[in-house]
């Protein structure tokens, strides 16, 4: 999962992890307090699991080129049966440090939105050939959403 800062407040570090959310919500009306606009989360915030699947060491903004990264592949796996979505938070709630990442409804630039970059195989063999001081290679398709 690919997130690129939009603002931040203070300059202070701060490790951020993916989690597993564990309760549905919707997306349009979810918010701090509620998993619909009226129906409360467990704990403020959002209901997660407590496995943590990636974290990432979040500085300051220094431009939008900035990319930041958490391998989720564990939890894509699993959303073959359910997929609630995946929670962002500090790994030290008491680092007083704000950090916003550009949503996927930005207009300020369209290739800065979220992305989630999934990776398939098709079950075909790599193909390697090796032409001059050229190597070529062929396989199975990758794919990158915006989300």
């Amino acid at each position: 999962m690919n997130l690129w800062l939009s603002s931040v407040a203070k300059d202070t570090n701060v490790e951020i992890g993916a989690y597993e959310l564990s309760k549905s919500r919707l997306e349009e009306s979810a918010n701090w307090n509620t998993t619909n606009g009226t129906t409360a989360w467990t704990k403020k915030g959002g209901d997660y699991k407590s496995t943590l699947f990636d974290s990432n060491q979040v500085s300051y903004l220094t431009d939008l080129g900035v990319n930041y990264k958490w391998d989720v592949t564990n939890q894509i796996h699993k959303w073959r049966s359910a997929n609630y979505g995946i929670l962002l938070k500090s790994l030290s709630e008491s680092t007083n440090s704000y950090k916003k990442f550009i949503s996927s409804d930005s207009t300020l630039n369209a290739t800065n939105r979220p992305m989630l970059s999934v990776t398939y195989f098709n079950g075909s063999r790599l193909g390697l050939e090796i032409i001059g001081h050229t190597i070529a290679m062929t396989w199975s398709v990758v794919e990158a959403i915006r989300i």
